[in-house]
């Protein structure tokens, strides 16, 4: 876990405390993004959590959660542009800009956001960050497996660097088809990792209903890992932290909604 975490910490944050968001740039989306595709996870049981337990993840074990709906793919920054033309909402596009740029990368997942403006967004559009349990079983399904796909790596299923020095900014969202996991939702490890809406702390293992994680903390939880990350921490279970205040260009987020679409 040192590895992703010395990732999210150092190279990759900048503080949000009031920079960044003093004024409105123009926004770099030329095209209006399209809603997000929601996919349908029906409420049930599954598999959370990994053994032998570890302060990142784990113990395993069955947890119900209700039925919910999630977004295909993660944010992109051409739907998150939407959601600041739609409400007024001041963010200064050059001081967030990542080393990629945002010029014609409208279908790239936006990053360099904060927890709380990726909840805002979620609010605007109807619905939530997903809970860590959400996340997870959406990734996962029912069966346990490691990855979405199943429980071997495979080639070709997510976007990351580790052997490749050419990967050096996230891949267009959709892009391993291959990669998709049970409910269809695609680049749930890789490309980027995922806010959710959990605070992080001791996974409580009697919290098996519908868990929503600790009342209270100082970082939320972060799942999927990044293009950024070695193959071993893209594992469905494994977890990390981020400060809810400072935005990542390696974290990004999805929708979640629970009720009718």
């Amino acid at each position: 876990m040192t590895t992703a975490i010395l990732y999210l910490t150092m190279s990759s944050v900048v503080c949000a405390h009031g920079a960044g968001m003093t004024g409105l740039s123009d926004s770099p989306s030329q095209r209006h993004g399209k809603k997000p595709e929601m996919m349908y996870v029906p409420g049930g049981a599954f598999t959370m959590g990994h053994n032998p337990v570890r302060p990142e993840y784990g113990p395993q074990r069955q947890v119900f959660v209700a039925s919910f709906w999630i977004s295909r793919d993660d944010i992109t920054v051409s739907q998150f542009a939407d959601y600041c033309d739609a409400t007024g909402y001041k963010i200064d596009w050059d001081r967030r800009k990542p080393d990629w740029g945002w010029e014609g990368k409208d279908d790239r997942p936006m990053v360099n956001i904060t927890w709380e403006e990726a909840k805002a967004y979620c609010r605007w559009a109807g619905g939530d960050l997903p809970t860590e349990a959400q996340w997870e079983k959406a990734a996962r399904g029912t069966d346990a497996r490691n990855y979405p796909w199943g429980n071997d790596w495979g080639a070709n299923r997510a976007w990351y660097r580790e052997g490749n020095d050419t990967v050096m900014e996230p891949a267009p969202i959709g892009r391993f088809p291959k990669g998709e996991s049970p409910f269809g939702c695609r680049d749930m490890v890789g490309n980027v990792a995922q806010f959710c809406k959990d605070w992080y702390g001791p996974v409580d293992p009697t919290e098996i209903r519908n868990p929503v994680g600790p009342g209270f903390g100082s970082m939320r939880v972060v799942k999927g890992g990044s293009f950024r990350d070695p193959k071993n921490l893209l594992i469905v279970w494994n977890r990390t932290s981020f400060d809810p205040h400072e935005h990542s260009m390696w974290i990004g987020f999805r929708l979640a909604r629970t009720g009718p679409n």
